[in-house]
């Protein structure tokens, strides 16, 4: 799951970058929830001195609920930790190399290196071989109000 500003985004009103990709994220993990069975999501942000008040300003709070088919909704546990980035832990590893595929992604299709998302290998094999059942990403070109 990948939320990605770039430089060419265009704000047609004050915002904060990250809130502006932190609110969008639990939209994404309940599409993801809506075709899975998860119960509980465990969330590990990569510890640093610039993010760890905006990790717990726009996460500390944040609660999941899932509805099944039958009507049925549970209140989806979250573990959320925070790591450095030293400590090479294989999740924080793995999130970092699907945030940077598509920050890279963007990147290439932005300077026209490439015409689609799909046209890089690493791209692709995350977020199009995986499914719109597992894997999300969204690219925001415009940030306006939508009155």
């Amino acid at each position: 799951m990948a939320v990605v500003i770039s430089d060419k985004t265009k704000f047609k009103i004050r915002a904060d970058v990250y809130a502006i990709a932190a609110l969008d994220f639990p939209y994404r993990i309940k599409n993801i929830l809506e075709n899975t069975h998860f119960s509980e999501i465990i969330f590990i942000f990569e510890s640093s001195q610039r993010t760890d008040y905006l990790t717990t300003k726009y996460f500390d709070n944040l609660r999941l609920m899932k509805e099944y088919p039958n009507g049925k909704v549970i209140n989806v546990k979250l573990h959320k930790f925070r790591m450095k980035k030293e400590y090479n832990e294989p999740g924080l590893e793995v999130a970092d190399f699907i945030i940077n595929a598509a920050g890279t992604t963007v990147r290439d299709k932005l300077n026209g290196k490439i015409n689609e998302y799909i046209d890089r290998k690493d791209f692709n094999n995350i977020f199009n071989k995986a499914g719109l059942k597992l894997a999300s990403f969204l690219e925001i070109k415009e940030v306006k109000n939508n009155k």
